[in-house]
C-alpha cells in the first residue's frame, strides 16, 4: 500500500508571515518552473497538434510561477473577464471561472483549489502555471500532457473534446463566495431547513458501540519534512524583508529536531540547507524513503501578507 497517513501539528507565525502546513497523499503533483537567473528567463513551450510551437515567458512577480491568461486562447480556450472574473470555456461544453487573488475556482461548478492565485497586473490577468502543467493535463488526460523535463505542454485540438457523464453535483444552489478584502473564498451552500421534532430532554443510548482496531504495524513510521522552495527559488517576502525559503528551512529543522526524539518514527529531511530542490523530485524522494510503510509528508510553506501586517496564524491542508 503507498499511500501517505496523516497528522498534524501547530507552529507559531514568524516574521508576520503566515505558516503554512501542507499534508498530502502519495508523490507531490503541482507542476512547476523554477525561477532562473535573470539573464535566463523560465520559459514554457507550447506544442499544438498540428506539430507548431510557441514559447511563452514565465513570469514571477508574485513569487511564484505564473502566465499570461491570453495563452489560453492561442490553445482554443476563449478568454473572458465576466463581473470580475475570470472566465475560460472550450468547446462550449467546459467552464472554468476564476476569482482574482483567491486559489479556488469552478470547473463546471466543481470547487477546485490551487497553490497560488490567479491575479491583474498592467491590466493583464495571469494564472499559476500550476494550472497549466497541473490542472489541464489531469482534468482533461486525452487533450494534455507536460513535460517537466522540457518545460513542454502539449495541447490537442479542442474539437477532438468528448465529455463522459458529468458529476453528479448540483451547483445550481452553490455559491462561491469571496472575501473582498482578504481574498480567500469558501463554498456556500443553501440548505432546506430540517422539519421540526418534538423534543422530550431524554437521551436515548443504545450499547452497541463501534470498536476501533488497534494496528498490528509494530515497525517504524516515516515522516518526511519539506522546507518549501529553496536556493534560487526564494518564495514570498516577508513585510520585513525575510524570505520564505528561510522561514520554511527554519521550521523544518525544528520539526525534524522534535520528532527525531521519537523512537518509533523515521524522520527524513527533503533539504536541510539553502539549496534549491525541483517540486517533482521531492515528491518522488518522499515515495521512494517511504516505500510500503506507513507515513506521512509535511510540506512547509509561508504566506507573506504585505498590506495585512496585522495577519498572525497558520493554516493546514490536507
Amino acid at each position: 500500500m503507498n499511500s501517505w497517513c496523516l497528522g498534524g501539528g501547530a507552529f507559531s507565525p514568524l516574521h508576520r508571515f503566515g505558516i503554512v502546513i501542507a499534508m498530502g497523499f502519495g508523490a507531490l503533483t503541482v507542476a512547476t518552473l523554477r525561477p532562473l537567473q535573470a539573464q535566463d528567463r523560465p520559459i514554457l513551450v507550447i506544442e499544438k497538434e498540428s506539430g507548431s510551437t510557441s514559447t511563452v515567458t514565465v513570469q514571477f512577480d508574485r513569487g511564484y510561477a505564473s502566465v499570461a491568461a491570453s495563452v489560453l486562447s492561442d490553445i482554443g480556450w476563449s478568454v473572458n473577464d465576466q463581473n470580475g472574473a475570470l472566465v475560460l470555456t472550450a468547446a462550449g461544453e467546459i467552464k472554468v471561472s476564476f476569482r482574482y487573488d483567491s486559489p479556488f475556482f469552478r470547473w463546471d461548478g466543481v470547487v477546485l483549489q490551487m497553490a497560488d492565485s490567479p491575479y491583474v497586473t498592467g491590466g493583464l490577468a495571469w494564472l499559476p502555471l500550476q494550472f497549466l502543467t497541473d490542472f489541464l493535463p489531469r482534468r482533461l488526460p486525452g487533450l494534455y500532457d507536460f513535460s517537466s523535463e522540457r518545460s513542454l505542454l502539449r495541447a490537442a485540438n479542442l474539437e477532438l473534446l468528448v465529455l463522459d457523464d458529468p458529476i453528479a453535483l448540483d451547483a445550481e444552489d452553490d455559491e462561491l463566495e469571496s472575501d473582498a478584502v482578504s481574498g480567500q473564498s469558501e463554498l456556500a451552500h443553501e440548505l432546506e431547513a430540517a422539519p421540526e421534532v418534538p423534543f422530550s430532554g431524554a437521551v436515548e443510548t443504545t450499547q452497541e458501540e463501534e470498536q476501533v482496531l488497534a494496528s498490528s504495524y509494530e515497525d517504524s513510521r516515516v515522516v518526511v519534512i519539506d522546507a518549501g522552495h529553496g536556493g534560487e527559488d526564494p518564495g514570498a517576502l516577508s513585510a520585513t524583508g525575510v524570505r520564505e525559503k528561510t522561514i520554511a528551512l527554519a521550521i523544518a529543522l525544528e520539526i525534524e529536531k522534535a520528532l527525531s526524539e521519537e523512537s518509533d518514527l523515521e524522520v527524513h529531511m527533503i533539504r536541510d540547507e539553502d539549496r534549491f530542490v525541483d517540486v517533482w523530485a521531492r515528491g518522488l524522494t518522499a515515495t521512494e524513503w517511504k516505500g510500503e510503510r506507513p507515513g506521512v509528508f509535511l510540506s512547509i510553506h509561508a504566506n507573506s501578507f504585505p498590506a495585512r501586517r496585522e495577519a498572525r496564524g497558520f493554516e493546514t491542508y490536507f
